[in-house]
């Protein structure tokens, strides 16, 4: 087996000639491609990506038309002389329109939450109800004690550091006429 090995890989120049062998039965093709008709395919193949190019750009260029042509134009693209847009509400601090700086902006808040924590004002003065300091009114209800508080009122109705009577309760009806439903 080895000999035979030997023998399949023989070096170029020892290959044996064997032009003079002819069988007339077996033959072969003369050529395996149409050339002329390949050449005519890659033709046709390249000039149809060329028309579908152009005629998708064309397509292209007519939707942007058209959508340039149903767009509204906008009101205004510069101010009027004299005026000034300003952004819809609420506004950035800093932004145009809030002249104010944050800092100012909190250093004024806290001198008026000061304001109120630490001086007298009315906050009824109808009803009688006063807003005193705070420290104020931490002395009186450690001298009188919690107990000598009126009733908490709801949220929302007085001011930090106001004390407002309780409002008289209305008597409770009974009855099938005046119930919660209110007769029908």
């Amino acid at each position: 087996m080895a000999k035979h090995d030997r023998e399949q890989h023989r070096p170029a120049d020892q290959i044996p000639d064997v032009d003079y062998i002819r069988n007339e039965d077996t033959t072969h093709e003369r050529s395996d491609v149409n050339v002329g008709l390949l050449f005519k395919f890659i033709g046709a193949l390249t000039v149809s990506v060329i028309v579908i190019l152009f005629a998708m750009k064309y397509l292209s260029n007519a939707f942007e038309r058209r959508e340039e042509s149903l767009e509204w134009p906008p009101a205004s693209r510069v101010n009027p002389p004299g005026t000034q847009r300003l952004p819809p509400m609420p506004r950035l601090q800093g932004a145009p329109g809030n002249q104010e700086l944050p800092l100012e902006e909190m250093q004024r808040y806290r001198r008026e939450e000061n304001a109120a924590l630490t001086g007298y004002s009315w906050v009824d003065r109808g009803a009688g109800v006063v807003r005193i300091p705070i420290e104020e009114a931490k002395r009186m209800l450690v001298e009188r004690g919690a107990a000598a508080l009126p009733a908490a009122a709801p949220a929302g109705d007085a001011a930090p550091g106001a004390a407002k009577p309780p409002a008289p309760r209305p008597a409770a009806r009974t009855g099938a006429a005046g119930g919660a439903a209110g007769g029908r």
